[in-house]
C-alpha cells in the first residue's frame, strides 16, 4: 500500500508513525460510540480516531488527527473536542474504566507539522456546561420548522444548515 501512495500520503504517514503520542499505551482505536445526552432522549454518536493512556499521570488522551485539515483556532471551543471528550467520559464505565473527568484530556494533532496544540482538560463544571450546550443546540434544531434551500455558506461550503448558522450573522 506504502509503495502505490502519494508523497504527501507518505509524510503523514511518517508523521504519525513517529509521533510522541505513539509512545503511550494505546487503549482502544476507531473508536464508535452511541453515548445519551444527561437523561434525555438524545444521543451522540461518532468515531474517535485514537484514545492512549498514560499511566505514569493516569490520564487518557483522546487524538484527533488532522491530515489535510487545519485545526481549529480555539480547539477548547471546537464542537468535536467538546462531543469527544464529554462521550469518552460518559461511556468510561462501559468500556471498563474507572476514572475522574480530571483524568480526560483531547488533542488535535496536525501532520505532517504538527504545531505543538495544547490538550484541552475535562472537568465534572465542563461536563455540565456541555450537557447544556448540546441539549439548547438540539432543541433549536427541532424547534426549526422552514429549512430552506443550500445557500453558499461564508465559509465556502455549501450547507443545508446555513440559515441556522451563527457564523452568517457575524
Amino acid at each position: 500500500m506504502l509503495e502505490c501512495s502519494s508523497d504527501e500520503t507518505l509524510r503523514h504517514f511518517e508523521a504519525i508513525k513517529n509521533h510522541t503520542v505513539l509512545n503511550n499505551e494505546v487503549f482502544i482505536t476507531e473508536w464508535a460510540f452511541n453515548v445519551r445526552i444527561k437523561n434525555s432522549y438524545n444521543w451522540l454518536i461518532g468515531r474517535i480516531d485514537a484514545i492512549f493512556y498514560r499511566p505514569e499521570d493516569n490520564k487518557y488522551l483522546i487524538v484527533d488527527w488532522k491530515t489535510g485539515q487545519n485545526v481549529p483556532k480555539n480547539p477548547e471551543n471546537s464542537f468535536q473536542s467538546k462531543i469527544y471528550l464529554y462521550a469518552f467520559y460518559r461511556a468510561h464505565k462501559d468500556l471498563g474504566v474507572d476514572l475522574k473527568p480530571e483524568n480526560v484530556l483531547f488533542q488535535y494533532i496536525k501532520t505532517p507539522n504538527d504545531p505543538n496544540i495544547q490538550p484541552i482538560v475535562y472537568s465534572g463544571d465542563i461536563e455540565k456546561l456541555y450537557e447544556n450546550e448540546f441539549i439548547n443546540i438540539i432543541e433549536s434544531i427541532e424547534n426549526e420548522r422552514i429549512f430552506p434551500p443550500a445557500d453558499r455558506c461564508s465559509l465556502g461550503v455549501d450547507c443545508q444548515f446555513y440559515s441556522l448558522c451563527k457564523k452568517k450573522q457575524l
